[in-house]
């Protein structure tokens, strides 16, 4: 029985595979889980918030977008009537921002009700409207939700603008959306608006509500036809503002085109009775709808229009429409090409309406902008109404509106006549007229001002804030300065976001009004903010969801959630009674930050890995203020009781959740979540503040945790603590007690609330006594006592300021610093020169040795000018400098500063630097730089620059400068000219005196030419070398050019001839017809073509000499047939190649073609000849390649191929022939590849066959398959080729990776072996691993290579574990062996350690090394060095206290030791060299005894080469006590006992050096010796050797070098010796005779 007959009479049913995205149904039971939510944010948001708030709206965001729209305002309701928390202020703040950022219908409902009840302002409203206007898909409900709004009357014109947007974005998805009954019910509530409004009475009133209502009937942009008869209407209508029919013709711009509205449209643009502004929007809104009928209309009309600002704008816009080449403007474009648009209409922007536009489309790349600008007058005023700006542009295809901005005035033309016409003040006053006239007007006015405010503030009754305010206001307050009207609008991706309409009656709209508008709004908000107490929260969400398709069909889904919520608690008090003032303001501030993401299969997340962050921050501060009797004054701050700074909760999990969104964590049970907590307090700012810096962490050990980043939450937390808990914060009192000539404030500022409280003082005195001012500032604290002591004293001609600082610091010596200033003035002639003297020192006696500044000013008047020199002197023993500095000040226009003298000096050591700016005279200015060392002038920089002539129309510059160096001299000359248009440049150099190089140069302007001449001279040389080159200029881009080239009156170079270039939208072209003369013989001709155009593409060139061709190149490429393009290439460069390309391209075949004749006149001439056919349907290639066409068509290259594929694509077959000459090879190439969505499992790779002619094959092949197990991947790559002599080479091998238990442990490895016939197999294996295992973590690395003489293999391997650290590097060559092992062993952290390095090495004589170091608990160090198993060093160091150190040296024959120890006045060190074996030592003992008036110093040797013990001693007395410059010293110094130290210490350093040589510690510098002899003595053979190759080179080049020396005399022989008798005739005569000769 088959399998089909056990089917038979089955129904079977249909089932699709598709994974459904759509989002789930809304779902009820959802909003029990919500409620329970809310109640839980309500509790946290109270007091200074918690860390989880923002965690917990997240979820309560992600529930309300999957709860019935009716729930919205149901949960508004409940929060509203406390059903969640008694306080909800805060939670129903919360929820009002949430639903921003929902964008479901039920919230947009929510945010209605709430606009419409006028519940919703300030940064709500804004919030709102982004949330609006970032909607993307809105349907119908979400349309009808926002119906209240528009049914408002007077609505916040941003708001209503956005909720426009959401009815044009639904109606982009659904056809004639006007007509279905949200938006249709939208539309009659504002057309029914407009009705009321658009009246002369209305909108003359209040024009902005009319505004907003047409704007958003513009925005919304579909318009049924009876919505846009009714704005046709309001725009015809008479008495209504200009500004508002104006926006009604806007409002139809971007509308659907109907005819009806077409026509009333084009009959009011055609009306030349109506409005300027209004025909000209009528204009803008039909033009887009017009046929060619109405058109030609318009041209008719408008050309006879007796209106020049219609006239100007309707025909300059049809004009760069027939122009354009934007797509969305290509229909318009088609018919204005064959109408005639008149083109005198005015062009004069600056008096007439004109249309500007700028586009520019490539359809190749689908890439293109267009900038279109509208700039529109009316008869009555000489300044533009409006001006636009907007750009468009093209993104692949899609035509977007980037950006609109507009603006309108009207009523600025009086405003500029008054303030700059020619009966205006500012045009008939002097400047210095102005200045004084606004000198008085501030002095005058401000007084008055200042005098009643005075009044008010001395009042001993509560000051009156409104009173402060109108004083200011009544002082700000100008004439009745009339405003103008003012539109301005903005729009972006095509909709209107924000518009500013300054509109009204002309009398009210003035200065004066404003300015009570902002009087009334700062008193409304100072008062208010006199009694404030603001307690709420705000949030704000981020959300980001991606879905990507898998082959599985379930998605990957990515989402990620932020939201961040800010409590804010201000509270203010101020009471004011008299005498007594007391304040408050307490501020605290809360942040919660919450950010999730999830990462998971399935469109809703039913399972995946999820993680959660939170970030919780708060603080703030309380302060009270009280002041009392008008003097004492109490401040205090006090602290919140939670301060934390930064605290961080992150958490990664997995997740199971329902349909209810429930969701389960899931860990893994064999996971080891190891923590790192600790919690510590820093007491650094603590005796400052009174508060401790905290951080508290808890954390995964990253080292040991094998299951990252699952596990507990990771937390972080830093936090303020208070040092003592009954702490409440700081106080601050001050005290003032005001007399007439002495006043002292005290302030006293510390801690209160705890027992321990710290306070610091500070008390200001300022004294006066007739022209002398005293300050005092006192400042006294725990750490520090501080005394500043400043004094002014102002005499007639002279002033001095002192400062006196002294400081005492804890436990540190008192300090004084002090510094002094002295101003004096003394009458001269014209004038006052003033003298500021200044002096600083570590002393409060200041005296003239002190002095470190000097600067001199002198003022005085000279005619109609003002001298003022400046002259500063730093006295500074390390860098003295002088400046000056002088300038003249013309009396009349004192802008116009001339400065006449600039200079500076500065010396260091024995160099000196001076430079000097100097105006000799008007126009001339001199420069000097002085370097000096010692008496000589090591660098003299001198320049004079002379200025003659007016700016701009002819002037003369002129410089000329000098340089010396030492001895030698430098020049230069520089001028510049230009007089009538006629430029001069003129450039000289010299040396000693001697002209160098000189170089002319001049550039001619004229109406239709341009010359320029340039000259270089060699004074040293004979000859001149000139170059001209003139631009005659025909017309626009189109020039005749002429350069000349000359040495001396030789030609060397003539170019002439025209060039010409035009542009335009749709084509560019170029043309160059030159002729090249000179030295040589005939005449050479360039001619040049070039054209770019849509439909044809061509260059040429052509270079002649006489009628003899140089170079011809032709390239085109025809796209004139829309089938096929085709191509062609000429290039002929005679003697050398004759060459044509040609190519044709159509959709299915690309056919070439190429001949080519290479060394046509020659012998070895040749043609290369072929072409190639590319069949795209049929997929196959022939070609045929001729390579001596001309002469043996049997040389050639054929090729035949197919190509096939299969329908995935993943198995392609080549197979043809191959046609050399008379010989065919075949071919067959097979590339494969496995399916990359099954991780390419299988084989990948290409495979060639070659026959050849003997029917022999060639097998090439490189192949790669993987295979895939359950922990594993292996990679089997293979190369292999099989020769026509049937050898076979093959590189074949395989590459594993294995994941092994535990994260992130895994071997990878790795196996190639390659077969060559001639050598034996070669095979190379490498092992990498990485292994976490029972809390060791193990890194190997091996790597070996058999099938050589000898095995080579290496070895790497790496462990650590807790308290141990391993390291293992091997090399293997043979049997030969070296190694390296580290071990490291922390017994007790880095107390007690045990490190050891050993090295196996393979060499005679060294096998082994060995270092070890240890350190024990108790201090000992140790340092151990073997050789060979045997210990060579040991070097031990013991720390028996902080004054006895131990440092022992053991060797094989020896073992030195050394101590050293200090025991109060004494020093002891002592030394035995051989202490296993004699008890022999060297003790020294230093001791230092103070007596009065002198210091006792001795020192006493015990050894074993004195008999006694030696002592030197020295003693340092005063002579005198009354004479501190005069010391006594008296030594006691045993030289004969000292000398036979020395010579023991000697003799026994010479037995420790043996020893040390001896036991291989030290090297015998014996033997070193002789090696070096050795090597002196063969030195002179080595030299020899090369003295004798340095003389063949010589000797094998010489002549070669000699013969071009000759050659190169008797071709110059003239010229050298014309230029050895001008250098002999210019010689310097500091040049000695015998050098020159």
């Amino acid at each position: 029985m088959s399998v089909l007959s056990t089917i038979q009479g089955t129904q079977l049913l249909s089932k699709k595979l598709s994974y459904d995205h759509s989002m789930p149904a809304k779902n009820p039971a959802l909003v029990g889980k919500l409620d329970a939510i809310l109640s839980n944010v309500c509790e946290m948001v109270q007091g200074q918030g918690h860390q989880d708030t923002a965690s917990v709206v997240n979820e309560a965001i992600e529930l309300l977008e999957h709860v019935p729209d009716d729930a919205f305002v149901t949960i508004l309701s409940k929060i509203r009537a406390g059903g969640y928390c008694a306080d909800y202020s805060k939670l129903e703040a919360l929820y009002m921002d949430a639903i921003a950022f929902i964008g479901e219908p039920g919230a947009l409902k929510v945010i209605a009700q709430e606009v419409n009840a006028g519940r919703v302002t300030g940064g709500r409203t804004a919030l709102y409207t982004a949330a609006l206007h970032l909607l993307t898909k809105p349907t119908a409900k979400h349309v009808a939700a926002l119906t209240p709004i528009a049914a408002m009357e007077e609505p916040t014109s941003t708001l209503i603008l956005a909720a426009a947007s959401v009815v044009n974005k639904h109606c982009k998805h659904v056809s004639e959306c006007e007509n279905t009954p949200a938006v249709k019910n939208i539309l009659n509530l504002l057309t029914g608006k407009l009705v009321k409004q658009c009246t002369a009475s209305f909108s003359n009133s209040n024009p902005i509500t009319v505004i907003a209502t047409l704007k958003t009937l513009g925005n919304i942009g579909y318009l049924a036809a009876e919505h846009a008869e009714e704005v046709i209407k309001c725009a015809k209508t008479e008495g209504v503002e200009t500004n508002v029919r104006f926006a009604a013709t806007m409002v139809l711009k971007a509308a659907p085109c109907k005819n009806t509205v077409k026509s009333s449209l084009l009959a009011t643009v055609l009306d030349q009775g109506m409005n300027t502004e209004v025909r000209i929007g009528s204009y803008l809104a039909a033009i887009k709808c017009a046929d060619a009928a109405d058109l030609q209309e318009i041209v008719s009309k408008i050309t006879a229009d007796t209106n020049k600002q219609v006239h100007s704008f309707v025909l300059s816009h049809l004009h760069n429409l027939k122009e354009t080449n934007w797509p969305l403007k290509a229909h318009l474009q088609k018919l204005l090409v064959t109408m005639n648009i008149p083109t005198n209409y005015a062009r004069n922007i600056f008096k007439y309406s004109r249309n500007i536009e700028m586009s520019y489309d490539t359809p190749i790349l689908g890439v293109g902008a267009a900038v279109d600008s509208n700039v529109v007058f009316t008869p009555e005023s000489y300044l533009p109404r409006l001006v636009n700006l907007g750009l468009d542009m093209n993104l692949l295809g899609s035509f977007v509106n980037i950006a609109e901005v507009g603006a309108r005035v009207e009523g600025f033309d009086p405003i500029m006549k008054e303030v700059f016409g020619p009966e205006s003040y500012l045009y008939k006053t002097p400047l210095s007229e102005i200045f004084k006239d606004s000198s008085l007007f501030i002095k005058q006015n401000g007084a008055n001002l200042f005098n009643k405010l005075e009044q008010i503030i001395r009042k001993n009754e509560s000051a009156d804030i409104k009173s402060l305010i109108q004083s200011v206001f009544n002082f700000l307050k100008a004439n009745n300065i009339k405003l103008p009207k003012t539109d301005l609008y903005a729009k972006l991706m095509g909709q209107e976001y924000a518009f500013l309409s300054v509109a009204g009656p002309m009398q009210e709209v003035n200065i004066n009004h404003i300015i009570e508008t902002m009087k009334s709004a700062v008193v409304d908000a100072l008062v208010a903010a006199k009694d404030m107490n603001i307690n709420t929260a705000r949030a704000a969400h981020l959300h980001l969801d991606y879905a990507i398709p898998t082959i599985q069909g379930i998605p990957l889904k990515i989402k990620l959630v932020s939201t961040a919520v800010t409590g804010i608690q201000v509270q203010t008090k101020l009471d004011s009674k008299a005498g007594a003032h007391d304040a408050l303001l307490k501020f605290i501030p809360s942040l919660s930050i919450a950010i999730d993401g999830v990462i998971g299969y399935g469109a809703n997340l039913k399972h995946g890995l999820k993680m959660k962050n939170a970030i919780y921050s708060t603080n703030g501060l309380a302060l009270f203020v009280s002041l009392k009797n008008g003097q004492d004054l109490e401040l205090k701050v006090e602290l919140p009781e939670k301060m934390e700074l930064f605290n961080v909760k992150s958490e990664f999990y997995q997740v199971i959740a329902n349909k209810l969104m429930d969701e389960e964590k899931i860990f893994p049970s064999n996971i080891k979540d190891v923590r790192i907590a600790k919690e510590q307090c820093f007491a650094i700012a603590e005796p400052l503040t009174g508060l401790n810096l905290c951080f508290k962490m808890n954390i995964p050990d990253i080292v040991n945790s094998n299951k990252l980043p699952l596990g507990m939450p990771a937390q972080f937390n830093i936090y303020l603590q208070k040092s003592e808990a009954e702490m409440k914060g700081y106080r601050v009192i001050a005290a003032l007690k005001n007399k007439a000539d002495k006043k002292v404030l005290k302030m006293v500022a510390g801690t209160y609330g705890s027992a321990s409280s710290t306070e610091s003082s500070v008390k200001l005195t300022y004294t006066k006594e007739a022209n002398s001012y005293k300050t005092v500032t006192e400042v006294k604290s725990m750490w520090f006592t501080t005394k500043i002591e400043a004094g002014f004293i102002h005499q007639a001609d002279l002033m001095t300021l002192q400062i006196l600082a002294n400081h005492k610091f804890k436990a540190n010596a008192p300090f004084a610093l002090a510094c002094k200033f002295d101003v004096k003035k003394a009458a001269i002639a014209k004038g006052n020169e003033y003298q500021v003297t200044a002096f600083a020192g570590l002393t409060e006696a200041l005296t003239e040795t002190h002095k470190f500044l000097t600067v001199k000013m002198i003022h005085a008047k000279n005619g109609d000018f003002t001298n003022a020199d400046l002259l500063v002197n730093v006295e500074t023993a390390v860098l003295p400098i002088t400046f000056g500095f002088g300038m003249e000040i013309p009396s009349n226009t004192p802008w116009f500063t001339v400065i006449t003298k600039v200079e500076l000096k500065a010396a260091l050591g024995q160099t000196a630097i001076e430079g000097l700016v100097l105006r000799k005279m008007a126009g001339q200015y001199q420069n000097k730089l002085t370097i000096q060392h010692g008496a000589a002038t090591v660098i003299l920089l001198e320049a004079t620059h002379t200025v003659t002539g007016k700016a701009f129309t002819s002037f003369n510059f002129n410089t000329e400068a000098s340089a010396k160096l030492g001895n030698k001299e430098v020049g230069t000359t520089f001028t510049v000219k230009f007089e009538n248009a006629v430029i001069d440049f003129i450039w000289e150099l010299k040396n000693a005196g001697a002209k160098v190089l000189n170089i002319n140069a001049k550039h001619s302007m004229e109406s239709n030419a341009f010359t320029t001449v340039l000259e270089v001279g060699l004074p040293t040389l004979p000859k001149t070398l000139k170059f001209s080159n003139i631009i005659n200029v025909v017309e626009f881009l189109n020039f005749i050019i002429t350069t000349d080239l000359h040495m001396d009156n030789t030609a060397l170079l003539h170019i002439a001839g025209p060039v010409a270039l035009q542009f335009s939208k749709a084509m560019i072209k170029q043309n160059i017809d030159l002729k090249i003369s000179g030295s040589f013989d005939g005449t050479i001709k360039v001619m040049n073509a070039l054209l770019l155009s849509l439909e044809k593409t061509q260059f040429t060139l052509d270079m002649r000499h006489s009628t003899t061709p140089i170079t011809m190149i032709d390239i085109i490429i025809d796209r004139t047939n829309a089938a096929e393009t085709t191509a062609k290439a000429i290039i002929h460069v005679p003697v050398l190649v004759k060459a044509e390309f040609a190519a044709v391209v159509t959709s299915g075949l690309l056919h070439t073609t190429m001949n080519t004749f290479i060394l046509p006149t020659t012998s070895l001439a040749r043609r290369f000849k072929g072409y190639a056919d590319l069949n795209l349907v049929d997929q196959n290639l022939k070609t045929d390649f001729y390579w001596d066409a001309e002469k043996d068509n049997t040389k050639k290259l054929a090729l035949t191929t197919g190509i096939k594929a299969d329908s995935s694509l993943r198995k392609v077959l080549v197979q043809g022939d191959l046609t050399v000459t008379t010989l065919i090879y075949g071919f067959k190439l097979e590339a494969m590849m496995a399916s990359p969505f099954e991780w390419f499992l299988g084989t990948t790779g290409v495979e060639l066959a070659v026959t050849a002619p003997s029917k022999k094959v060639l097998v090439a092949k490189a192949l790669c398959t993987v295979e895939i197990a359950q922990s594993i991947v292996i990679f089997k790559p293979l190369m292999a080729v099989h020769t026509l002599g049937e050898n076979k080479y093959e590189i074949a091998g395989s590459f594993a990776v294995k994941k092994l238990p535990a994260l992130l442990n895994f071997e990878i490895s790795s196996e190639f072996a390659c077969n060559i016939p001639q050598l034996q197999k070669i095979t190379i294996a490498t092992t990498f691993l990485h292994e976490d295992k029972n809390g060791a973590c193990a890194i190997v690395f091996k790597t070996g290579i058999t099938g050589l003489s000898e095995p080579i293999a290496l070895e790497v391997t790496h462990g650590a574990s807790e308290d141990k650290y391993t390291t293992l590097f091997k090399v293997t060559h043979g049997t030969t062996v070296g190694s390296v092992a580290t071990n490291v062993a922390l017994l007790s952290g880095f107390k007690a350690f045990d490190i050891t390095v050993d090295a196996s090495l393979p060499f005679a004589v060294v096998k082994a090394l060995s270092f070890r170091a240890t350190k024990t608990a108790e201090g000992t160090v140790t340092l151990i060095f073997s050789k060979n198993q045997m210990v060579m060093v040991k070097l031990h160091y013991i720390m028996a206290s902080l004054t006895a150190h131990t440092l022992s040296l053991e060797c094989p024959s020896r073992t030195i030791e050394f101590f050293v120890g200090l025991s109060g006045n004494e020093m002891t060190f002592k030394v035995f060299p051989e202490k296993n074996l004699s008890p022999k030592m060297i003790e020294t003992v230093l001791r230092v005894i103070t007596k009065a008036a002198a210091i006792h110093m001795e020192c006493l040797i015990t050894a074993p080469s004195l008999p006694k013990e030696m002592r030197i001693a020295a003693e340092f007395s005063l002579a005198d006590p009354t004479m501190e410059k005069i010391v006594n010293v008296d030594i006691h110094f045993p030289t004969s006992e000292f000398k036979t130290l020395v010579n023991a210490i000697v003799v026994e350093l010479k037995k420790v050096y043996e020893d040390f040589v001896k036991d291989g510690v030290f090297p015998d510098m014996t033997v070193v010796y002789k090696e070096l002899n050795l090597v002196l003595k063969e030195l002179p053979k080595y030299l020899n050797t090369l003295k004798m190759q340095v003389t063949n080179i010589l000797t094998k080049y010489w002549t070669i070098v000699k013969n071009w020396a000759v050659t190169m005399w008797k071709n110059y022989e003239a010229d050298i010796i014309a230029f050895v008798k001008t250098a002999h005739t210019d010689r310097s005569p500091s040049i000695p005779r015998s050098i020159e000769d």
